[in-house]
């Protein structure tokens, strides 16, 4: 890791700094309505992209995690924040979070180090959605942790909030390598297996990092959409969250598991939770009258 790259402080005038955190302030004590979005573009339409700003931010932090809509307007907010000069000063909280990171990485003795240093560069893209330094710092410590798809995600939108930094080129080719990783990790042939018949014809992708204690699977039915199972591991036992998404890229639905992983790593049984499985949208569970009490999916390495 460059960590003199990676430490680098994000300099902003100050100029606009208590308007944007009395803002923000406002829109957090009052909450969020459904027309945040609606009225950053109407203001940005107006051409009040300052006040477009608040309300597009309001809007993202609403959002549901990893939603289509969170990251279209996470690229919506970078391309404003282009137009603005000077820029927005960088809120509090965001120089907060970025400092947790920057202190996190320090502290950094296993791939774990990465994980929390990751969630708080998270957090600062969270608060100013178009701060390049959080993005490009989020990528370096997911790549750190094995997280491909989220690293490269990452440094792509630093490109897009910074298109003309001096290592622009560098950060390019960067996620080329990591790009070349991810496809490697994803060469093995992994089958899900459903009363002893295995299902080969899906799309199914197991990231295993046994040093992060991490367990991904993401697994597409035919043409359906992407279910995801995220887990701790704790030695062979497994415990995460199944996270059902619809055609869109949306999350819908979750659900508890419980399972456990091989001492080689190539046999991942998990046990669902039916009964605990609901709407992300209301928070509340799905009724399913017919559905069992629990499923148990299997999935297998046959290469």
């Amino acid at each position: 890791m460059r960590c003199a790259h990676l430490y680098r402080r994000t300099i902003f005038p100050s100029l606009f700094l208590l308007p944007i955190v009395v803002v923000l302030f406002l829109m957090a004590s009052h909450g969020f309505s459904a027309d945040d979005e609606a009225l950053g573009r109407a203001a940005e339409q107006a051409g009040k992209l300052r006040e477009a700003l608040p309300h597009y931010v309001a809007a993202l932090q609403s959002a549901p995690e990893g939603s289509s809509t969170e990251q279209q307007l996470r690229e919506t907010i970078i391309k404003l924040v282009r137009k603005l000069d000077p820029p927005p000063a960088v809120p509090e909280e965001a120089e907060r979070r970025m400092a947790r990171g920057r202190a996190a990485v320090e502290a950094v003795t296993d791939v774990k180090g990465y994980l929390r240093a990751s969630q708080e560069f998270y957090e600062a893209t969270k608060a100013a959605p178009w701060l390049a330094e959080a993005y490009y710092n989020l990528g370096v410590v997911n790549e750190k942790a094995s997280r491909y798809p989220e690293a490269v995600q990452s440094l792509k939108r630093y490109l897009l909030a910074a298109p003309n930094a001096q290592d622009a080129k560098q950060v390019r080719n960067l996620i080329h390598e990591i790009e070349y990783r991810q496809e490697e990790a994803q060469r093995a042939r992994w089958c899900q297996f459903k009363k002893d018949r295995p299902q080969c014809n899906d799309e199914i992708g197991v990231t295993v990092s046994t040093l992060a204690g991490e367990v991904t699977i993401h697994a597409r039915r035919g043409n359906g959409p992407v279910s995801e199972y995220v887990g701790t591991l704790s030695g062979s036992e497994l415990t995460g969250e199944e996270r059902g998404r619809n055609s869109a890229g949306d999350l819908v639905v979750k659900a508890p598991f419980k399972g456990t992983i091989s001492s080689d790593s190539k046999t991942i049984t998990l046990r669902i939770d039916l009964t605990r499985r609901r709407s992300v949208r209301t928070g509340q569970n799905i009724e399913c009258t017919d559905c069992p009490a629990e499923v148990t999916l299997v999935f297998k390495r046959t290469d």
